[in-house]
């Protein structure tokens, strides 16, 4: 499958990526990966890591820059290994637990701006 976007200065369209698909079934949802945006970049930091015989603590820091033109929306999804009960506190932005190993924080970024999402996650085991 490739993809296209219309240009606006010309109204032509430029090719933007292609991915393979599989056999899908009719109404089924289908993920496209067609490329990595060159002008949005994660920084990741472990700001603090405190660990005991049973539980682990930890406050992370992700900064956003997006050096686009335009505002845009960052989807962070960050993993926790299934062996583990796991929360987050004193997050920045709001989250969904999407699964039992999945947080997702839902970023908006204005254009050329950075914007941090810090939390603090405690795991148990």
């Amino acid at each position: 499958m490739r993809v296209f976007k219309k240009d606006p200065a010309d109204d032509s369209l430029e090719f933007v990526g292609e991915d393979q698909i599989d056999h899908t079934p009719r109404k089924e949802k289908l993920s496209l990966y067609i490329g990595n945006a060159f002008d949005i970049v994660a920084e990741h930091t472990l700001v603090d890591s405190k660990r005991s015989r049973r539980r682990v603590v930890e406050t992370h820091k992700i900064e956003l820059r997006n050096r686009k033109e335009e505002a845009i929306t960052v989807f962070v999804d960050e993993k926790f290994p299934a062996w583990v009960n796991w929360w987050i506190e004193g997050e920045t932005h709001k989250y969904e637990k999407r699964d039992a190993h999945t947080a997702r924080f839902e970023v908006k970024i204005a254009a050329d701006s950075t914007e941090i999402v810090q939390y603090t996650a405690t795991q148990t085991w």
